[in-house]
């Protein structure tokens, strides 16, 4: 089994149709696949052997894309990272190949580096004549997909192809009714490579933006039916197309991933991109779990994360791990056909998460007798203040909904005996009133859940799939909070 032959599959098929669609050129299925092979062959003449690791870091996310599919075609396990972004300790790479030039002050996670310069594209001519490897046969992952980080360590999960090609199929056949979607998220992240895997699969273009006028230029042309993104960067979306007074083409849907979206914005994406406004849940490890369609009046309800979708099982367990009754809360423990089943090279958080066939997200929740499943907290987040145990994530939700709050994550510092104290990093619309948006989350949440000191940021931090990194707002302020509340 390979990814790549699904490529070869479009190419008998449909070779003039279009594979990679970006603003200034279309890829036609058949170019891809000449443009894989002639990458497969170099690969093979740098010495790259099936079974190696490969870091790609890559600028052009069409050029990433015709890499790890040469990647495939080798029966090499590839990982896509971020630059300047820390990777697992446990995870050496054989190659780094990448088209940014190094610096001295360049992290080396590889053995060697590749860099793709003008030379090395002059040198590519000829193709190989050999057919894609079969995963299966060398028991090997194709690649390797990195968790978000959130608690501030990464971890590695080596997934086969078989898996990512069980996800791609299984999410079309849900979602295909949202037809040709545009996902702002790169490769780096499960959302966006398995937007450009599920694509090569069901004939559907692999579309590449630079900006975000790109993005809007593609939904006015309808090249694109849906959009696929974080609340972060739905912003920018909006807040472009209001800023210039753009006419926007209706969208079938908006997916929504990695955090809770504002009510504001939520209102917003509904008025201007489109009213069918869906929420994803799931993880790295499972893939995807939960879904369902936002509006005001559910958003305003609870942190809901959707109805577990078919073939998903979904519980909630206390400590021993025994089930509890629908409406009680508890740990949640999530299984799906296609997830994963271990952590690379490490068996500590492998024998944490992975029990007895289920996963452990690291979440609280509720299933209620509907089957929605709400979310009361990630358990390594909860704040225990002065025995009132508090879920960050409840106090960022109430606090976005108040006007004015464009954006905000809730964190911790410890005071000089270790105790935490409770503080808030927002950033505000010009005209708001602090204090008045202080007395309002002060009624939503209680005096014992509100922030003691509240901190204006430029920007929340967030990682790539919009989740508020809040240990880096505590290293970010824990100075400057001390010295000006003399702890």
């Amino acid at each position: 089994m390979n990814p790549v032959s699904y490529l070869l599959f479009r190419l008998r098929m449909t070779p003039k149709a279009i594979a990679i669609l970006s603003p200034t050129q279309s890829i036609t299925y058949e170019q891809l696949y000449k443009f894989v092979l002639q990458l497969s062959y170099r690969f093979r003449e740098m010495g790259l052997k099936k079974g190696q690791a490969i870091l790609f870091e890559i600028s052009d996310q069409g050029l990433e894309w015709a890499l790890i599919l040469a990647s495939f075609h080798e029966g090499l396990t590839s990982c896509t990272g971020i630059r300047g972004g820390k990777l697992p300790e446990n995870l050496i790479f054989d190659y780094l190949i990448t088209d940014i030039e190094l610096s001295n002050k360049d992290v080396v996670y590889a053995k060697k580096n590749i860099v793709l310069n003008e030379n090395w594209f002059k040198s590519l001519g000829n193709m190989v004549d050999w057919a894609p490897v079969d995963y299966q046969v060398l028991n090997l992952p194709c690649r390797f997909s990195l968790t978000s980080g959130t608690t501030g360590v990464k971890k590695a999960i080596p997934i086969t192809a078989e898996i990512w090609i069980k996800r791609a199929t299984y999410i079309e056949s849900i979602y295909a009714v949202y037809g040709r979607g545009l996902s702002m998220l790169g490769l780096s992240t499960t959302t966006g490579f398995m937007a450009a895997l599920t694509g090569l699969i069901n004939g559907k273009p692999f579309v590449v933006f630079r900006n975000i006028q790109d993005i809007i230029n593609f939904i006015n042309k309808g090249q694109v039916d849906s959009l696929l993104s974080t609340p972060a960067l739905l912003r920018r979306v909006v807040e472009k197309i209001e800023k210039n007074k753009i006419p926007i083409k209706p969208l079938r849907a908006v997916r929504s991933f990695g955090s809770v979206i504002p009510i504001q914005l939520a209102e917003k994406v509904g008025q201007i991109l489109s009213p069918n406004l869906i929420n994803h849940f799931g993880s790295t490890e499972t893939g995807s779990t939960c879904s369902f369609v936002m509006t005001p009046q559910n958003l305003r309800e609870g942190s809901y994360a959707g109805y577990p979708l078919p073939g998903v099982k979904v519980q909630i367990v206390n400590e021993k791990d025994e089930s509890l009754e629908l409406g009680s809360e508890g740990i949640v423990r999530i299984s799906t056909p296609y997830m994963a089943n271990e952590y690379h090279n490490n068996p500590e958080a492998t024998e944490i998460s992975f029990k007895h066939g289920w996963f452990y997200p690291g979440d609280r929740g509720v299933v209620g007798h509907d089957g929605m499943l709400s979310l009361s907290g990630r358990i390594s987040e909860t704040i225990n203040r002065g025995g009132v145990k508090i879920n960050p994530a409840l106090i960022d939700r109430e606090a976005l909904m108040i006007k004015g709050v464009v954006d905000a994550a809730t964190f911790s510092i410890p005071d000089k005996y270790g105790l935490p104290i409770l503080c808030m990093a927002w950033k505000l619309t010009y005209e708001a009133d602090e204090e008045n948006i202080k007395v309002q989350l002060r009624g939503a949440v209680g005096e014992a859940k509100t922030p003691t000191f509240f901190v204006r940021a430029d920007e929340i931090p967030r990682n790539e799939t919009g989740k508020p990194l809040r240990s880096e707002l505590t290293n970010q302020y824990v100075d400057i909070l001390r010295k000006k509340i003399n702890v």
